[in-house]
């Protein structure tokens, strides 16, 4: 039997198919495991903190401070929201299995507007069945568990009236790294979207540094020396041709991967 707990705020993101496909690589045949399946489910949702913090920066200083404000606009947040935020139906993304399942290139899901919302965020959690009769599901309510939920801010939001059908998309870069995503909510020809890049100031040393990806020098008494990246990524890309949209991602997660081995 494998046991993983390593479900994100989001699911995927503490990389749990990527972890237990490798392990269970090693493991028997028949081994069990729990989780056995999960899934993402996202909701529109009016999160008034993050308008606050938009309005204040419009309207409470001096000077406008457009780069601070888009970089706003575009950072992932972390955080647990409560249930009176949400304004739509929960839309799911589809079962995910660890130990067989790749992570899909874009979660898609259509929700419905379930009151009239002005809608400046797509929340994201998970629901994870551990076993034919336990299950576990992280979303906003009286029973949720410990994790906290994924905010991704929609600027400009969308004003919705209730009923109205929304297609919700997330696009995952670097799976463990929710500062490289990118996501969409569109309503017929109308569509506003994100992209957590956009929070990233600087030139892309400064971009790694941010994103936890810069390697340590390296220190030849320990005998590692640093990966030729480029072509570590190329063959990342050939394995996983569906996991990463272009060289640069997959540049990135070698990055980070030589990062945690040095850490």
């Amino acid at each position: 039997m494998l046991v993983s707990e390593t479900l994100g705020s989001f699911g995927i993101d503490e990389d749990i198919l990527g972890l237990i496909k490798d392990v269970r690589k090693k493991a028997h045949p028949d081994c069990r495991v729990i989780p056995e399946r999960f899934e993402v489910e996202l909701a529109l949702a009016h999160v008034p903190e993050f308008e606050e913090e938009l309005r204040i920066l419009e309207v409470g200083l001096p000077v406008r401070l457009l780069a601070l404000r888009q970089a706003l606009a575009s950072r992932v947040t972390v955080t647990s929201i409560p249930a009176s935020y949400l304004g739509s139906s929960i839309g799911k993304t589809g079962a995910l299995r660890p130990g067989i399942d790749d992570l899909p290139r874009v979660l898609t899901c259509t929700v419905v507007a379930s009151r009239t919302l002005r809608a400046n965020a797509i929340v994201g959690w998970f629901s994870a069945q551990l076993s034919p009769s336990v299950s576990l599901r992280s979303g906003p309510g009286p029973k949720s568990p410990s994790w906290s939920h994924v905010v991704l801010p929609l600027e400009p939001p969308l004003n919705l009236a209730e009923g109205e059908v929304v297609s919700l998309e997330v696009r995952p870069s670097v799976v463990t790294e929710r500062g490289t995503w990118a996501w969409s909510a569109r309503r017929g020809d109308e569509v506003s979207k994100g992209d957590a890049m956009r929070a990233l100031v600087g030139d892309k040393d400064d971009v790694h540094g941010q994103l936890g990806l810069r390697p340590k020098p390296t220190d030849p008494r320990d005998g590692l020396q640093p990966p030729d990246v480029a072509l570590f990524a190329r063959r990342l890309r050939e394995a996983f041709p569906a996991r990463y949209v272009d060289d640069v991602a997959a540049e990135d997660e070698i990055s980070r991967l030589w990062h945690v081995a040095r850490s």
